[in-house]
């Protein structure tokens, strides 16, 4: 179960409760990903067919990167893209990397 704050539009500053059920899909150690396949959620997927979120961990030299990936299907050409998710993903990474750096 994912149950976090997303975004709704990048105009606005309003925050609304987001539900979603996932299902791991993969996970590749080597390439060290992992994917995740929404299959249920309350605003998630009123605007997708389907959603898939990838994360993967890139060693940088002394660092690590995370490189986050959205795979979606709209139901229309006009419908929106997943920018709150990627907004959400982005605070995590950051609110990660403070945790570490401490």
């Amino acid at each position: 179960m994912y149950d976090t704050l997303i975004h709704p539009d990048v105009g606005s500053y309003s925050w609304k409760k987001c539900v979603a059920t996932e299902i791991i899909e993969e996970i590749n150690e080597e390439k060290k990903l992992v994917r995740y396949k929404m299959i249920e959620g309350s605003t998630l997927l009123e605007d997708f067919q389907s959603l898939t979120i990838i994360m993967q961990v890139i060693p940088k030299g002394e660092i690590d990167a995370i490189l986050w990936t959205s795979e979606f299907e709209k139901f229309d050409d006009i419908g929106p893209y997943p920018t709150a998710f990627m907004d959400f993903a982005i605070a995590v990474t950051r609110d990660v990397e403070a945790h570490h750096l401490k």
